[in-house]
């Protein structure tokens, strides 16, 4: 098994030794239509700029487990495709390569992991008022810390709890939780966190017991996670500024929606319209993704 396979005719041609020394089993399980991915994914992290072979970088333990993430996004795709069983091809593959290439780089070389706990989600009624609000909540894991931000309602209480058995964290092992405002549709899952050191910036309306108030315009909460004063939405407003696999921004209500991102659009409610567009500005010039306080992750340049 832990052989290099010289029989790889696309690596040989390279003149490389495949760090992905299972390249003949991968062809049998994942099929020839993945080849061009399994490809581009030992170029990014296991050849370097020179063109040479560098297993340093890419060492066989990863190349055990990008094979197992190949094999559970194809489990998931006959989950998802009942009547179409068989092996995933690219297009779907490509939905899940941000988190393969994440999940597989990390196990040589610690860095900060996201995963989205449940995605929230604001309705209006035909006048703009809001009928339902639950907020998306972020889990970030650090080499030193594992960081809950915005915990949410409620109702979102019980996909929390899913999402955390599907990663494989513990609750009781959150340290930190982050809350980008006080608004009750961010918070109301506190309590799940006991244990856990509680941030909020200055001036808010609603004390949180026991929480830390920082104050100016950036905290540095641990290497490579900042929190960054954003208001605009409401005075103590901060996103949350993570240094990555690429730059990610937990946005919190300074980017309510999608939208008031892409259409520049100062959320509807807020305390001051102009710096909360600032506000939006500075996240802009930052993020590579955008996670907003209701709704789905997306690029931030689309």
């Amino acid at each position: 098994m832990g052989a290099v396979n010289k029989r790889c005719p696309s690596l040989d041609a390279f003149g490389h030794n495949c760090s992905l020394c299972l390249w003949g089993g991968c062809k049998n399980l994942v099929g020839d239509g993945l080849r061009p991915v399994l490809l581009a994914l030992y170029y990014e992290f296991a050849v370097d700029h020179e063109g040479r072979a560098d297993d340093a970088r890419l060492p066989l333990d990863v190349g055990l487990e990008l094979v197992g993430a190949f094999l559970a996004c194809e489990s998931r795709y006959e989950e998802d495709h009942p009547h179409t069983p068989g092996i995933a091809g690219p297009d779907y593959f490509s939905l899940h390569l941000g988190f393969i290439i994440k999940s597989c780089y990390t196990i040589s070389v610690p860095m900060i992991q996201l995963d989205i706990l449940a995605v929230g989600d604001l309705e209006r009624d035909a006048d703009g008022n809001i009928l339902k609000a639950d907020s998306t909540s972020v889990l970030i894991r650090t080499p030193d810390h594992t960081i809950v931000v915005d915990p949410s309602t409620k109702y979102m209480k019980p996909f929390l709890k899913t999402s955390f058995k599907q990663i494989g964290v513990f609750v009781k092992d959150v340290d930190t939780v982050v809350l980008t405002h006080t608004h009750r549709d961010h918070i109301e899952n506190l309590d799940m966190f006991p244990k856990a050191k509680v941030y909020v910036h200055s001036g808010a309306d609603v004390e949180i017991p026991g929480a830390t108030v920082v104050d100016g315009d950036v905290f540095e909460l641990c290497k490579g996670v900042r929190l960054v004063h954003t208001p605009g939405h409401c005075p103590e407003e901060i996103s949350v500024f993570v240094d990555a696999d690429r730059h990610y921004v937990v946005a919190g209500d300074t980017v309510p929606l999608e939208d008031n991102f892409t259409k520049n659009i100062a959320p509807k409610l807020n305390t001051d319209a102009e710096l909360a567009l600032q506000s939006i500005k500075k996240i802009r010039d930052y993020a590579d993704v955008v996670i907003p306080g209701h709704g789905f992750p997306f690029m931030a340049d689309q």
